[in-house]
């Protein structure tokens, strides 16, 4: 059975290798699961949607950033031990704003995230509802260099005549890296 994290599924798996039979399967459906872990591990994040608690500096304005995103809803926003989530929207990134006044209050009665030490607490869902493509298939391909790496254990090259052989000691191959880093969460 298929880990609910898992960032790809056996199904593209054996697709993208050519396999049609399930004598695979059971090698295949664990390094799934492990190479979605290691990915989230990379990325410093996850990808499916998680609900988060954050207790944060207030910012003295009427914004503020959030550790995970896209943000996909917001449960409770306090500021000061007063809830102002009424007052809470967002932008669909990872920022969270205090734009929305109350019926029959001016301008000015819009919160703030006053300035203090952690003074505010947020409480919301982050993430994809699926794993986008373009990640999916980066994952998908990592499994299938694992899958046929694991019959030739780091070797990049063989020369038959001459007896060489060379081996690579990339933990992974530099065009995951390179794309997975478009995902790589840097701060918070």
């Amino acid at each position: 059975m298929a880990d609910p994290g898992d960032l790809t599924t056996l199904t593209s798996v054996k697709t993208y290798l050519g396999i049609t039979a399930d004598t695979a399967d059971a090698k295949l459906s664990p390094f799934i699961t492990a190479v979605s872990a290691w990915i989230k591990s990379y990325l410093n994040r996850d990808i499916l949607l998680t609900d988060y608690t954050e207790t944060l500096n207030g910012t003295g304005g009427r914004q503020i950033m959030t550790a995970n995103y896209p943000v996909t809803a917001i449960t409770q926003v306090l500021v000061d031990g007063v809830d102002v989530t009424a007052s809470a929207v967002s932008d669909g990134r990872r920022t969270i704003g205090l734009v929305v006044r109350p019926a029959g209050t001016s301008i000015w009665d819009i919160p703030i995230f006053r300035r203090d030490i952690m003074n505010v607490v947020l409480k919301y869902t982050a993430g994809f509802a699926t794993v986008p493509f373009d990640l999916e298939h980066v994952a998908c391909r990592i499994v299938a260099w694992g899958y046929n790496e694991s019959s030739r254990i780091g070797q990049i090259s063989k020369s038959i005549g001459g007896e060489v052989v060379a081996f690579s000691q990339l933990s992974i191959p530099n065009w995951a890296k390179d794309s997975l880093n478009n995902w790589k969460k840097v701060v918070g």
